[in-house]
């Protein structure tokens, strides 16, 4: 419903998630791309650059406040799309399905938890949320659920790919994997992990 996708599109920002970990119902985005262009329309440059300021601070905010703690890496990490890190980093190796959370109940049987709003639960029979469930060459590792359909697929990529980023043995064996996989040795590759 309108108003949940509003309150965690909220939440996502005030959390200073990262960019992409809002998906701000289209409504809003509506709202305010009519709101910036009368300011524009209406007044001078100035006037319609202080509207788009103020209307987009929290977003600013979360940006300054990365910057000025960890430096410009952290900004281009949360610029990055995780999908895409995810993809350079390990190629076709993972794969992200996505169905609503009931269907996953009743098809799951590898993964007994599912991460959600940062908590760790049981799947449900819930029909208003996403789950995204990564696969390692077909073994489920993990699967995230969301009202949104993308921050699901979002947060599960990110999962992953922090997981593997931060551990540096675990980067290691996923790029020999990747090597093997793509020299066409598949099964013996699956041991490797």
């Amino acid at each position: 419903s309108l108003p949940k996708r509003i309150e965690s599109y909220f939440l996502n920002v005030q959390d200073g998630s990262c960019l992409w970990a809002a998906d701000p119902p289209k409504p809003i985005s509506d709202i305010v791309e009519s709101i910036l262009g009368a300011v524009h329309v209406d007044s001078n440059f100035a006037v319609s650059l202080a509207a788009a300021t103020q209307i987009l601070s929290p977003v600013l905010r979360v940006v300054d406040n990365a910057t000025k703690e960890n430096g410009v890496g952290i900004l281009r990490r949360m610029m990055k799309h995780p999908k895409k890190s995810l993809q350079e980093m390990a190629g076709e190796l993972f794969d992200i399905n996505t169905c609503v959370e009931s269907r996953f109940t009743a098809s799951s049987r590898a993964l007994y938890h599912i991460l959600h709003k940062g908590h760790w639960r049981h799947p449900a029979n819930d029909e208003s949320c996403h789950v995204s469930c990564v696969t390692l060459l077909g073994t489920p590792i993990v699967a995230v659920a969301d009202e949104s359909l993308a921050i699901s697929k979002n947060r599960a990529s990110a999962l992953i790919f922090h997981a593997i980023d931060r551990n540096p043995d675990m980067k290691e064996r996923i790029n020999r994997l990747r090597s093997n996989v793509e020299r066409g040795i598949a099964s013996a590759a699956c041991d490797e992990v």
